[in-house]
């Protein structure tokens, strides 16, 4: 799946962290909701670096 906005770890922790709707993160991103889910509960084990952009976290 193409992503459409790449955003990084950092930036999502962001918006997250400003109440921001998950819905609305995975619409910036491109991807379904569940997909999102998925790879954030996948990442959370994985102490990726911040700066790491969304697509590259699996």
């Amino acid at each position: 799946a193409a992503v459409k906005n790449d955003l990084t770890l950092a930036r999502i922790h962001h918006m997250r962290f400003m109440n921001v709707p998950v819905e609305t993160i995975a619409k910036e991103i491109g991807v379904s909701r569940r997909t999102f889910y998925r790879r954030w509960n996948q990442i959370a084990q994985l102490n990726l670096d911040p700066e790491t952009p969304f697509s590259k976290w699996i």
